[in-house]
């Protein structure tokens, strides 16, 4: 599982990258420094592949977060063991 944020530190808006070996459900949250979500910009099932998905920046407070990809599936009948990628990241205001 592969997962990268554009740029960094992110301004107004980032834009988040990342590669699905098979399609699955998807769950992308953004996550202060205590482990709480502070917003889930992305929730279902997407395919096979590259992604991207450029979200705003404009109601995140400054700081660092954590972005957490979670993944989940099944593939031929047989289900496929959730994944979990993340990465820091600074919003800069």
């Amino acid at each position: 599982l592969q997962l990268r944020v554009s740029p960094q530190p992110a301004g107004q808006e980032m834009t988040i990258h990342y590669v699905l070996r098979s399609g699955a459900e998807v769950r992308i949250e953004l996550v202060d420094m205590q482990g709480r979500t502070v917003a889930v910009v992305e929730r279902g099932w997407q395919g096979q592949g590259e992604q991207s998905l450029t979200i705003s920046n404009q109601d995140i407070a400054g700081g660092a977060y954590l972005l957490r990809l979670r993944v989940s599936g099944s593939c031929c009948g047989q289900g496929i063991p959730p994944q979990m990628a993340t990465v820091r990241i600074v919003v800069a205001k």
